[in-house]
């Protein structure tokens, strides 16, 4: 099961960034065309650049904006709801597969329009998604580790995954579930998922 989990939610990862690096190649491409097709030299005229570039950013930040409207719960980070989820509260439908898509989406045209937004909590609420999608398979119906746990080890993907540093996914998750600090079983699903 946690192999799987960290599989996927590091492919996924991979995916999300590698199509912010083609969607910023595209938006380049498709800024020295208007910038060309202006008449100007790409770098000649400041106005023309900066205009261009506006534009195609206000059309990705609105094409992420309505990918966003289909699954309302992937708006925002994801992560305040993460940990109400970890601490008992649940929040119907905020880990379904539409929100994995949506979110998943909408994280890669934000990033490829190079804006500064944090990818840690998209990324801890990616990785819940496919935890809570892998949990409700019928395959780990008769699983022995508690559902926190992995949505724990979840966590420590999701941070694991988006700075590359497994053991800052780990001691991240154990922040996460510091009401129930001493609850130690937790520790190894968390280290396993996150190291993979």
């Amino acid at each position: 099961l946690l192999v799987i989990l960290a599989v996927s939610s590091s492919g996924i990862s991979f995916a999300v960034d590698r199509g912010a690096e083609i969607i910023q190649q595209c938006r380049a491409g498709v800024e020295e065309i208007i910038v060309n097709a202006a008449g100007f030299v790409p770098g000649d005229s400041c106005l023309v650049d900066v205009t261009s570039a506006a534009a195609i950013n206000v059309a990705l930040l609105c094409s992420a904006y309505l990918v966003v409207q289909v699954a309302p719960q992937a708006a925002g980070s994801g992560l305040p709801e993460v940990k109400c989820i970890l601490s008992g509260v649940g929040i119907a439908g905020f880990l379904s597969r539409p929100v994995l898509i949506c979110k998943s989406l909408a994280l890669m045209l934000v990033l490829g329009e190079s804006l500064p937004v944090g990818k840690e909590g998209p990324f801890v609420h990616i990785a819940s998604c496919v935890a809570n999608l892998i949990l409700e398979t019928r395959m780990f119906d008769k699983m022995t580790l508690p559902r926190d746990d992995v949505l724990l080890a979840a966590v420590a993907v999701g941070v694991g995954s988006t700075f590359s540093a497994p053991v800052g996914g780990v001691l991240f998750a154990l922040e996460l579930m510091m009401p129930r600090l001493y609850d130690t079983s937790a520790y190894s699903a968390c280290f396993f998922a996150s190291t993979i």
